[in-house]
């Protein structure tokens, strides 16, 4: 019986602050319920589908855009040679090769563990060099300090070095990427589930893992543009760095578990075309929401300072804000990272912090603080932003017994015993 189509749209529930540092990175969205096969995109018909398009300002190869690793900018000069692919791709130039991966088995679930796979590997010329061939479907390629890593259905990670010689991984790292200025390794988990942990290399830093506010995240990332994109039960998110996001919340409440079928702008918005599951049957649905909000949080937030705790990132699901040269970060998540017990008085919006033998507590609003029954100044005060009680990182880490350590190259804060 065909499918009734449900529009919801819900109101605005964060709306940024006045000052940007402040603002908060949730948007609603509204959400679509369509047939089972997701349609073309909206402003087009199944004839007139574009060889390329512009998001945020840059122009793309539609094509590369149906792909969930990486985009092709427009560009004059290889606009033919990629022309002439007649299916769905994405690539890799590695700086000597461009390496290409068929994803026109993209979207079907079962047929692409069945499909066998292909890279294509042409040189600066754009000359045929090689093709290497796996049993399965590549669904995913990726390049990090010289290799070439692809997952392949069924078959686990390969690696190449020359493009024609690949080895499967066998070690505890079994894929890497870069997006922006972050390097992200993928290793096995040691408690031998077969899942694996990401850790993150911020402007050519150490790799560090990350532990997120919110628990932990699956990232079945889909790649877009600069960004990444990955869903949930009720919300769609976006990140530059997968340490902090802008999220899309949405109606919907079950979990979308096929990577979206395509993202793009129309008009003045944000729209992501997805295949759900919601029990037996297949579902399709489209998230509409304002793009620029989305892209200004994006930029605002590639200037958030990271926290570091243990050779440890610690995602807060509010990001860190910068006062007066001074980094303030979510009050909770932290004392609890720090081993400290803390509450909380709403009446007169004070809160302590105790560990070991160390007393603290401060006041929203107010530098003065009291340390073991000791006045002490803060250079900046506690805020309340959308709720959440922020707090200077170095003044209450050195006064619970750590050293803080900046570096401006990352802008991250490290604590350190």
């Amino acid at each position: 019986m065909k499918k009734t189509t449900m529009t919801f749209i819900a109101i605005l529930i964060m709306i940024l602050s006045a000052v940007p540092a402040f603002g908060a990175s949730v948007f609603q969205g509204s959400i679509e319920e369509m047939e089972n096969n997701v349609p073309v995109p909206l402003g087009y018909d199944k004839n007139s589908i574009p060889d390329t398009v512009e998001i945020n300002g840059v122009r793309y190869m539609w094509k590369s855009l149906q792909s969930s690793c990486h985009p092709v900018k427009y560009d004059p000069a290889v606009y033919d040679f990629f022309m002439g692919f007649d299916y769905n791709y994405d690539c890799i130039f590695t700086g000597e090769y461009y390496i290409i991966r068929d994803a026109s088995a993209e979207q079907s679930a079962w047929i692409n563990r069945l499909h066998v796979g292909y890279l294509k590997i042409y040189n600066t010329d754009f000359e045929l060099i090689h093709t290497a061939k796996f049993d399965g479907y590549v669904k995913k390629i990726g390049y990090s300090n010289g290799i070439v890593y692809c997952d392949v259905y069924w078959s686990g990670v390969w690696q190449s070095t020359d493009m024609q010689n690949w080895t499967k991984s066998e070690t505890d790292l079994v894929f890497a990427d870069q997006v922006g200025n972050i390097v992200y390794h993928c290793l096995k988990k040691p408690d031998n589930s077969g899942r694996t942990e990401m850790k993150l290399s911020v402007n050519e830093s150490d790799f560090y893992s990350v532990e997120y506010e919110s628990g932990e995240k699956e990232l079945n990332e889909t790649r877009f543009i600069d960004y990444t994109f990955d869903s949930y039960y009720d919300r769609a998110e976006f990140t530059n760095d997968y340490v902090y996001s802008v999220n899309v919340v949405h109606p919907i409440n079950r979990n979308l578990w096929v990577r979206p079928s395509r993202v793009y702008e129309y008009e003045e918005e944000l729209v992501i075309d997805w295949y759900g599951r919601g029990g037996i049957q297949e579902e399709s649905y489209r998230l509409r929401t304002p793009k620029q909000p989305i892209y200004d949080e994006l930029e605002r937030l590639k200037d958030a300072p990271y926290v570091c705790l243990n050779d440890t990132i610690l995602g807060f699901e509010t990001p860190p804000i910068t006062e007066s040269d001074r980094t303030l970060v979510p009050m909770r998540f932290l004392f609890e990272k720090l081993g400290a017990e803390v509450s909380w008085d709403q009446e007169t919006e004070t809160a302590t912090a105790q560990k070991a033998n160390t007393v603290l507590s401060f006041s929203i609003d107010q530098n003065n603080a009291v340390v073991n029954g000791q006045p002490a100044a803060m250079d900046v005060p506690a805020r309340l932003v959308n709720d959440k009680t922020m707090v200077p990182l170095r003044f209450l880490s050195e006064n619970l017994g750590y050293t803080v350590e900046w570096d401006e190259a990352t802008r991250m804060a490290t604590i350190k015993e």
